[in-house]
């Protein structure tokens, strides 16, 4: 186009930029999205948030928190007023650059720019808490969301789980489990998962860890929550492959009685 004599306009050059962004896995394409964004504004012409936005996002999956903390700076610097997808793409960056310390400054700024946080930036600051092992700040950011009237997602809850479960806080972990249950939230695997993972490491004795493994087991299987190959294993080892089995079995069992109508699936083997 400006090899044929033909200035494009500031909405071409984003159309180009998003492209880049859509596969964003890759560094060459983020990299041609921001120098894409670099010489719209060589060319004099207005990027607008979104451009701007587009571009710290690709940075911030990658956890390219020093890439998006500058672009985020410069967009201001141009006169541009972040919006809540700008910010919560910097906190997730925060979260997955080893930057998690600053998620809440950055949570902090937004609303003091009168935006709202919602449910995604809320979960990138409950990720950053949860990965520097800060479940105090994870739940207030649970708190926090209950006073703005948003519902915490299935991710948020399991988020939280983990953190305590990674400070062997089984009591904590076990308390939020119990809350989200409160909250009509279904756990899931994952749920579960670093709960059992800890116990099984805890200093205690092996029928300790028996027993309360066996005990969370047993609330999976009413919750019909059918264990993977991850957590599997564990099962096995603390609890006996036969037993394992054998309640397994019998949630397969549940579900299809209650799938009617529905295809059956080929029974899955846990022997």
């Amino acid at each position: 186009m400006i090899e044929d004599g033909l200035t494009p306009e500031a909405i071409s050059y984003s159309g180009v930029i998003s492209a880049f962004a859509r596969h964003g896995s890759r560094a060459k394409d983020r990299e041609n999205a921001l120098a894409w964004l670099n010489l719209l504004e060589k060319e004099g012409l207005p990027a607008d948030t979104k451009s701007y936005t587009t571009v710290i996002a690709v940075y911030a999956k990658v956890g390219d928190f020093a890439t998006a903390e500058s672009l985020l700076g410069r967009m201001v610097e141009k006169g541009h007023s972040p919006d809540v997808v700008s910010y919560t793409a910097v906190i997730d960056a925060c979260a997955k650059g080893g930057r998690e310390a600053a998620a809440a400054t950055y949570l902090e700024q937004m609303v003091q720019q009168g935006l709202s946080p919602n449910e995604r930036t809320f979960t990138a600051v409950i990720d950053a808490s949860a990965k520097r092992g800060d479940s105090d700040q994870a739940e207030r950011m649970l708190e926090r969301m209950a006073d703005q009237r948003l519902s915490p997602d299935l991710i948020c809850y399991n988020t939280v789980i983990r953190s305590y479960a990674r400070q062997g806080d089984i009591s904590g972990a076990l308390r939020r489990l119990n809350s989200m249950l409160d909250q009509k939230v279904m756990p899931d695997v994952i749920s579960f998962t670093p709960i059992i993972m800890e116990v099984s490491n805890m200093k205690a004795s092996s029928e300790v860890r028996t027993g309360i493994i066996g005990k969370i087991f047993e609330r999976m299987i009413q919750l019909r929550v059918k264990p993977d190959r991850v957590l599997l294993p564990r099962l096995n080892s603390a609890l006996g492959k036969a037993y394992v089995a054998q309640k397994c079995e019998g949630l397969l069992e549940v579900v299809k009685r209650r799938s009617v109508g529905a295809p059956v699936k080929k029974p899955v083997t846990y022997l």
